[in-house]
Order: structure tokens, then C-alpha cells, then sequence
């Protein structure tokens, strides 16, 4: 091998290095939850958050789903997750699919619909939102060290409770334990069942389970 070939080799490895080096520095302490693989600055992500809806007079209002009290007041119920793009295109299409052929769940005092099965959201119900974004590195820096920040730039897209049971239970497994209104089991959340006081007989929560 000539010594000129040789250094051109040499140059080509420390500059692949050095991609490697960038890409290394440009990772966020977000993972994408469908893959675990680790997520990058300005890459396009997805956040999936828990909320609910009231009404403030004029207009919906999205709250934070958040403890109210207790040492662990103002944290989230449920944390926020993140998506890679792919991964997140990939489990909209499986679900698209499972309820492509499911009549929506209307209630009239609907203040949102669903993004997949248009199924209503009422006030104070619990749901899922889907935003699009980027992470950054948050301008504070406590003790020095960078922090991720999720920038947004789309509306938030409503996901209802009986869709992110859908995707919990057959696509992959969001969080240790199924989302529920009030703790009911999954074919009460399809149902809404808590729309209808104690007429629904189902035991998992009737007075002698409250």
C-alpha cells in the first residue's frame, strides 16, 4: 500500500470518527418508546401526553392529567412519551386499521373527537394528545449540563381513551398499566361507561368495588 493511500485511508476514519463523535453529542436523554432506540436533537419526534379537557366558558381547555396532592403533587400521572417519526407513522397505521371499521363513540356533550375513530371527549375525561416537534437543548442548563426541551409546531391531535387502550394492548405497551377514566376495566372504558352513573352492572366498579 502507497504511504498517499495510506493517510487517505487515515483521513477517511478520523473524519467517519468525528460524524460519530457529532452524532453522539446531538443525543437527547429522550428514547423513543416503540424502539428504545435513543432520540436527537432537531430530529422530528412525536410526544404522546395524557390530559384532560374542561370548559372555560368560551372554549375547550387541554390540562395536564397531574397529581393533586401528596409528595408526588403537580408530577405527571402518567409521563410524557416520545416517538420517532417512523415508529410513531407505524403504530398509527396498525391502529387506523383496527378501527377502521368501528362506529364512533358520540356522546352530546362532546368537546373534542378523537383523531383516529372521532369518538366524542367530554369534559373532564382523560385522553391522550399527539404533538409533533423537535427536540433542543433547553437554553437554562442547571449545573452546567444540557437538558432536552420539546418544541412544538403542530395543534395538538386528540387521541380518546378506547384508541390508546387499542394501541396499549395490541400494538405495544405505553405505560406499566392500560390508561383508564377511573380505574374500569377495558370494556367499560369502551363503553364510557362512567357517562352512564350506576346503571352499568359490570363489577369492576360497582359501590362493593369502589
Amino acid at each position: 500500500m502507497s504511504l498517499l493511500l495510506r493517510r487517505e485511508e487515515e483521513e477517511e476514519e478520523r473524519e467517519e470518527e468525528g460524524d460519530d463523535d457529532d452524532r453522539l453529542a446531538a443525543c437527547a436523554e429522550q428514547h423513543c418508546v416503540a424502539c428504545d432506540e435513543a432520540l436527537y436533537y432537531t430530529d422530528e419526534v412525536f410526544k404522546l401526553t395524557i390530559e384532560h379537557v374542561m370548559h372555560n366558558g368560551c372554549e375547550a381547555v387541554l390540562l395536564d392529567f397531574l397529581h393533586n396532592d401528596g409528595e408526588r403533587a403537580g408530577d405527571f400521572f402518567y409521563e410524557p412519551l416520545f416517538f420517532d417519526f417512523s415508529c410513531w407513522e407505524d403504530a398509527a397505521e396498525a391502529l387506523r386499521a383496527m378501527v377502521e371499521d368501528s362506529p364512533p363513540v358520540r356522546h352530546h356533550e362532546e368537546l373534542l373527537a378523537c383523531r383516529f375513530c372521532e369518538s366524542s371527549i367530554c369534559e373532564w375525561e382523560i385522553f391522550a394528545t399527539l404533538r409533533a416537534g423537535e427536540l433542543h437543548v433547553s437554553p437554562r442548563m442547571p449545573r452546567g449540563e444540557g437538558t432536552g426541551t420539546f418544541i412544538c409546531f403542530s395543534k395538538p391531535y386528540p387521541i380518546c381513551l378506547g384508541c390508546l387502550l387499542l394501541l396499549h394492548t395490541h400494538e405495544l405497551a405505553l405505560w406499566d398499566e392500560p390508561v383508564s377514566q377511573l380505574g374500569e376495566c377495558q370494556e367499560c372504558t369502551h363503553i364510557r361507561c362512567w357517562r352512564y352513573g350506576k346503571s352499568c352492572p359490570c363489577p369492576c366498579h360497582t359501590e362493593e368495588n369502589q
